[in-house]
């Protein structure tokens, strides 16, 4: 359990639109918006004497939402995080969306069944503000003393998984991600 941890804990919700929760050893929590500059980034970091760090790991894979230019702007966004990781010593714990959402008690809508007809844009996008608020309620469930939006919701859900799961456990990256750095 994380009773006995001593080190700081982040967990990142990656997407430019995301966040970052910061657990203290004292059970203090605090989260900030992407700071979307590196420099910025290993400041907090630094400050607050992150060790290690949780985030739903990107397959590179683009989605029916974003075309190539922003997977593309993503891509450079989430390298120079993990690049700020490896050069501050921090322990990175990279989690599936699978994963991490599959611990979470809340309504899923049914799974497409092949031959059923595609979803049109406006469909997705409902089903997508859906999914993002039953995450927002499932973390305010968890933390309902704080500030839970749907920018910071993930970045604290992450957090609640590397709470109950020790995230000293949690493999840790593959070296193979730091290639160049």
């Amino acid at each position: 359990t994380m009773e006995s941890y001593t080190e700081v804990i982040a967990a990142w919700d990656p997407g430019r639109s995301g966040a970052i929760a910061i657990l203290y050893p004292n059970g203090r929590i605090t989260t900030w918006k992407n700071p979307g500059d590196a420099v910025v980034l290993c400041g907090l970091l630094r400050t607050h004497e992150v060790r290690h760090i949780i985030f739903e790991s990107q397959n590179g894979a683009g989605s029916t939402r974003t075309g190539s230019p922003s997977m593309f702007s993503f891509g450079c966004h989430y390298g120079t995080y993990l690049t700020v990781f490896k050069v501050l010593d921090i322990k990175a714990h990279p989690v599936t969306a699978q994963a991490w959402q599959g611990t979470i008690d809340m309504h899923r809508p049914p799974r497409r069944k092949k031959g059923d007809p595609k979803r049109t844009e406006k469909e997705k996008s409902a089903a997508y503000r859906e999914r993002k608020r039953a995450l927002c309620n499932a973390a305010e469930k968890l933390y309902p003393a704080l500030n839970v939006t749907l920018t910071n919701c993930d970045a604290l859900l992450l957090l609640a998984y590397a709470k109950a799961n020790d995230i000293r456990k949690i493999a840790t990256a593959d070296p193979a991600i730091y290639r160049g750095v």
